[in-house]
């Protein structure tokens, strides 16, 4: 008993002696014990020279709360129930504490990134209120739009903006323009990762990807998919507070003093039309006013909208061509050719529907569901091409090979692509029809629309 009183007072001893040394120890030295413990994740041994970091050195490197993050999530593993809070609380200081003194990272902006962190940390941690996340994410959205860059920090918040709605805290008004801005950023995160898939694409197919592209790859096909969801998740959240019967008196109330803010008009007529309500008059005296104010992309596209509601084919698709002509963002100009091509479709013009979505693809080369489409027709021409039965079935080998090119080019429908190439591959020939219809090998021309060859398999 008195050896372990004695050595319990040796260990204080020396704790308080180290405690000492590091108070009175250089700044940098600090620094430079604290990085090689943390990098070999020895936090024990850093825990002395972090807090003297923090205390008498705030502004010495940013690398103090990078570590003190990871630190200190470490030490909430195993700590008892009775501290976990108040390691929690610090853990989230480190984030205000970053953001104090070195909101730039290599020179640029990076508030975006470390309110973010701190968002989702509230989250996870659930330590924080949905106004404190709200609160978050919106300086990172507002601060540094550029760094925020985790799908899941765009839908944390909008479940804290349906929360605060609910609550009563935040009008109707400001649910929507927070669904806009939240929508537009994932849309700009989506073009930004398919940018670099396209750069990868070809290393991809021939398996030639360094480490570190491979590992980018990754994150885009991770990504993508998540990013392309969060518009249909939102507007599931959003529920009925965003259909017709609440949009219509909601912009009828605000149109007096809005009409003159064309990005309101357009935002508030992009809504209408994604919800179905163009054939409320609301929808048509804003898309008027849109146009009368500025002849754009945007605003001969909703004249298309109203065209097509009333029936008018012909002239919708004439205004969704000249909306395509006027728009300057590549993407966009790739949904307007799609929508042409699907009226094309619609109408059974199955060769104008191609070229249209062959336009759609050529401004993004990732559209899967334009590939879809023809991979669609191409599927639907089975029993229209071809003269022999075994020529009406070759076809499905087109639809399969454009179906896999989907498949490839775009992570969000790759799922779904692939079932529908293997149901097309199912109905094509198989090896017995080819041995039996002595085919292995040929090439059959189709001289329907569809305007093809296809090789038949060797066996």
């Amino acid at each position: 008993m008195k050896l372990k009183r004695l050595l319990l007072v040796a260990f204080y001893t020396l704790s308080v002696s180290m405690f000492a040394q590091v108070e009175t120890m250089e700044c940098s030295d600090a620094l430079s014990l604290f990085d090689g413990y943390a990098k070999q994740k020895k936090y024990d041994e850093a825990t002395p020279y972090f807090e003297k970091l923090v205390k008498d050195c705030p502004k010495i490197h940013e690398s103090v709360y990078v570590y003190g993050v990871k630190m200190l999530k470490e030490k909430l593993k195993t700590a008892p129930e009775s501290e976990k809070t108040a390691i929690k609380k610090r853990i989230l200081s480190m984030f205000d504490l970053r953001a104090q003194y070195f909101p730039t990272h290599r020179g640029k902006n990076y508030l975006g990134r470390i309110y973010q962190d701190k968002g989702l940390q509230l989250k996870y941690l659930k330590m924080g209120t949905d106004q404190e996340i709200y609160d978050a994410f919106n300086k990172a959205l507002t601060e540094d739009a550029v760094n925020v860059k985790n799908p899941k920090a765009l839908g944390f918040m909008f479940d804290a903006v349906i929360a605060l709605n609910k609550a009563g805290k935040m009008p109707m008004g400001k649910v929507f323009s927070e669904y806009d801005r939240i929508s537009e950023k994932a849309s700009v995160e989506v073009k930004r990762l398919l940018a670099i898939r396209n750069t990868l694409y070809e290393k991809h197919e021939a398996n030639t990807l360094t480490k570190k592209e491979a590992k980018q790859w990754r994150i885009v096909d991770k990504n993508i998919p998540a990013l392309e969801s969060i518009s249909a998740g939102m507007d599931a959240k959003l529920g009925p507070l965003a259909d017709c019967s609440n949009l219509i008196p909601l912009y009828q109330r605000n149109y007096d003093k809005r009409h003159d803010d064309i990005t309101w008009l357009k935002r508030a007529a992009g809504r209408l039309s994604k919800k179905g309500c163009t054939s409320d008059p609301m929808f048509e005296k804003m898309v008027r006013e849109i146009t009368s104010k500025e002849p754009s992309a945007a605003g001969s596209y909703y004249l298309g909208r109203l065209e097509e509601k009333k029936g008018n084919i012909t002239t919708a698709i004439e205004k969704y061509k000249e909306a395509a002509g006027m728009e300057t963002d590549n993407f966009k100009k790739a949904d307007y050719f799609y929508k042409i091509a699907r009226m094309y479709k619609k109408k059974g013009s199955y060769g104008s529907a191609r070229q249209f979505a062959n336009k759609a693809i050529a401004q993004k080369p990732s559209f899967g569901g334009a590939y879809m489409l023809i991979a669609g027709m191409y599927g639907k021409s089975a029993n229209s091409c071809g003269k022999t039965t075994f020529e009406k079935k070759a076809v499905f080998w087109l639809a399969e090979r454009v179906a896999r090119k989907a498949a490839s080019v775009d992570p969000s429908i790759k799922r779904s692509a692939l079932k529908a190439a293997n149901s097309w591959h199912a109905n094509a020939p198989q090896k017995s029809e080819i041995l039996f219809s002595n085919m292995a090998g040929k090439t059959i021309k189709y001289n329907c629309w569809i305007g093809l060859s296809v090789k038949v398999p060797n066996l």
